[in-house]
């Protein structure tokens, strides 16, 4: 049985801008996310998620199109958000989201929806062997990607080595944290 995790659950609100010479795109974002876990305070641990958007781009054009108006070279839409996440034991999370669920129609010359995207993953964390792992894929316009990652953090130390593989690339990298610093 689950009970409801402390407190009431998040809410964000957020805006961004993104601004180049023909094209300017605005996002504002209101999500909310609340848990729950098992009635002893420990696993399993669920999670629900959802996100609501209002978006808006404008153009601007330096030549004339033949039949467009130079006012009607913007567009706006509301856009909806799912997620879940579940963690059965300590050890591992699932999880899975879908953005723009409602495809909205930014089209300022037509119709032009926003792709629907699904992504789902999984986490695994070892402590006993110091490593995380993670593994997760997503589907945008019927183009699956595969990402995967994983970190060993150096016993007794702040260091850590990390990896990652993507669908058309590789990284690694370093890590280092103490106290409140993590670089």
């Amino acid at each position: 049985m689950l009970a409801p995790d402390e407190g009431p659950g998040g809410l964000d609100l957020s805006w961004d801008h993104f601004g180049a010479d023909l094209l300017q795109q605005d996002r504002l974002r209101l999500a909310y996310g609340v848990g729950w876990r098992g009635q002893d305070g420990a696993q399993p641990w669920f999670s629900l998620g959802a996100g609501a958007s209002l978006l808006y781009q404008r153009y601007t054009l330096i030549t004339p199109l033949a039949g467009v108006n130079a006012g009607q070279l913007s567009a706006e839409g509301g856009s909806m958000d799912l997620g879940a996440a579940l963690r059965p034991w300590p050890w591992l999370c699932l999880a899975s989201s879908v953005q723009d669920v409602n495809e909205p129609n930014l089209g300022v010359v037509g119709v032009d929806r926003l792709p629907r995207s699904t992504r789902w993953g999984l986490a695994l964390d070892l402590p006993s062997l110091h490593l995380q792992a993670t593994a997760a894929q997503s589907l945008n316009l019927d183009q699956l990607e595969t990402q995967a990652g994983l970190q060993w953090t150096v016993p007794g130390s702040a260091l850590a080595f990390r990896g990652g593989l993507g669908t058309e690339n590789a990284s690694v990298g370093l890590g280092f944290a103490v106290g409140w610093l993590s670089l």
